[in-house]
């Protein structure tokens, strides 16, 4: 079984954003379950989100929808969370079944060590961001943005042989994802 992975996809309810949201959704209605067993969204799936006790934006009702018939038809969901991505939780996990990344997190791939993170605090010189961040998140703050998005696949030297650097890119300008299909990742671009 096949995984795709995406970033930066911005979800918006403004007029604006009506036209991706509803490409996004094509995207994910189109996906054949047959083939695809787990979806990996590599940070800001949404480009404003937070988890009220007993409200969701009605906005996101099609895209959430999609989510939940894919979940239905045994696609697993994992979201390593990004710089817009900070109030993600329990309505993702508990009712989309949603598994979220508050940090980057270690996956294999076929006997590949892969460290899955959006981008976001990774320049040292960032700290006051990095401090942001860690503020944004903090549990109390939730009870009351330099990364890239170029899509590539590139081969590294390591000192163990080589590396992959993959860069999924972004569905906001790009509509770009990488597909990993058991053996090998493919980049794919336009949606």
């Amino acid at each position: 079984m096949a995984t795709l992975l995406l970033s930066d996809i911005h979800l918006d309810v403004s007029p604006r954003g009506k036209q991706r949201m509803a490409d996004f959704v094509a995207f994910l209605r189109a996906v054949d379950t047959s083939r695809i067993n787990r979806i990996i969204l590599l940070g800001d799936l949404f480009d404003f989100w937070f988890e009220y006790k007993h409200v969701i934006f009605s906005g996101y009702l099609d895209v959430l929808r999609a989510f939940a018939d894919l979940r239905e038809h045994g696609v697993a969901f994992e979201l390593v969370c990004g710089n817009h991505d900070f109030w993600a939780g329990r309505f993702l996990e508990q009712r989309l079944g949603f598994t979220v990344h508050t940090r980057p997190v270690e996956m294999d791939f076929g006997g590949r060590r892969v460290l899955m993170v959006h981008g976001d605090g990774l320049n040292p010189r960032d700290w006051w961001y990095r401090v942001y961040k860690r503020i944004a998140r903090a549990r109390w703050l939730t009870a009351v943005f330099r990364h890239s998005h170029y899509p590539v696949i590139e081969e590294y030297p390591t000192p163990n042989g080589t590396g992959l650097y993959i860069n999924t890119g972004d569905w906001l300008y790009h509509r770009s994802y990488v597909e990993w299909d058991g053996t090998e990742f493919h980049l794919h671009q336009g949606g």
